[in-house]
């Protein structure tokens, strides 16, 4: 796959040396850890990209985790909060 360059949240970028440069891959991972079940299972989401600079990689990242804490906030501020507090 290459070599891990940089790990952000739970996204990680790698560096790809071929034989026209250098690109950078961007990947959320191909599994994740299911607490209830206690097992790894595929990723159903996982995320993949590849770019040919390490900022555009960075700024991607960024703005998918800054999106998903968005779309987290909007999700818990409709529900009772009775429901996830304690």
């Amino acid at each position: 796959m290459g070599e891990p360059i940089l790990k952000i949240g739970y996204y990680s970028i790698y560096q790809i040396k071929t034989t026209r440069g250098v690109k950078y891959k961007v990947d959320s991972g191909k599994t994740i850890y299911i607490e209830r079940f206690k097992k790894y299972i595929v990723n159903p989401y996982r995320d993949t990209k590849e770019f040919t600079s390490l900022e555009k990689a960075k700024d991607y990242v960024g703005l998918k985790l800054v999106k998903r804490g968005q779309d987290k906030k909007k999700k818990l501020a409709n529900l009772p909060k009775s429901l996830y507090s304690r």
